[in-house]
């Protein structure tokens, strides 16, 4: 353990400061678990010239952790540390750690960051931020409403004026088929009577118009 709690054989505030990319510094608790490389185990004995396991973590594992943890953190700006960055620094963490504890014979099993901490201006600044961040997306849905809105008014308004060109339409075509109606009538009437006029103007022959005249005669005129 690397943290501020009372755990394990840690019993002291072995918390500890790490940078970031923009020069913030953040304190971090970290928590590992790891295991000497049985096959390596004569050569990492060596290596560390016969100390016991213990003294290897309080010498060389832990202070080693916290340089090599400082490395990665330092690629990352403190907004991303604390935004949606966090589990891939805890994944960098624990990829870099395992390669560069391998060549001493020294497995990492796991590694993790239990707390990440800052100063409270920088956690006022990170919140800004955030609040600038959420304050702009809300905006940004509100235009896009709006412009979905007035776009969905400018479609009914077509469906709308289309609505009303199709009725115009068809009334023009009934009132069209209407007067055609009424001219086709007016027509057939005038033919009727034409027919009619032409088939009496036949008949009125100089004998039957004599007879008319004698038969209206009232023997005067």
């Amino acid at each position: 353990y690397l943290t501020s709690e009372d755990k394990g054989d840690s019993p002291k505030d072995e918390s500890f400061s790490t940078p970031t990319a923009d020069g913030k510094s953040l304190t971090v608790d970290l928590e590992f678990s790891y295991m000497f490389d049985r096959n390596k185990i004569s050569d990492t004995f060596v290596k560390f010239k016969g100390q016991d396991g213990k003294t290897v973590k309080d010498t060389f594992i832990k202070p080693k952790m916290k340089a090599w943890t400082q490395e990665v953190t330092a690629k990352y700006p403190v907004t991303d540390v604390f935004g949606d960055k966090r589990q891939e620094l805890n994944e960098e963490l624990d990829v870099y750690l395992k390669g560069k504890f391998k060549p001493y014979g020294i497995v990492i099993d796991t590694v993790n960051f239990t707390n990440i901490d800052t100063d409270k201006e920088t956690k006022a600044a990170i919140q800004k931020k955030v609040t600038a961040q959420q304050e702009k997306e809300l905006a940004q849905i509100e235009a896009n409403t709006a412009k979905i809105n007035a776009e969905k008014d400018k479609q009914v308004a077509l469906i709308e004026a289309e609505k009303n060109r199709e009725t115009a339409k068809i009334k023009a075509e009934q009132a069209k088929i209407k007067a055609q109606g009424e001219a086709d009538a007016k027509k057939i009437s005038a033919n009727a009577e034409a027919e009619a006029n032409r088939k009496i103007a036949e008949s009125l022959t100089p004998e039957l118009i004599q007879k008319i005249k004698y038969e209206k005669w009232n023997g005067k005129v």
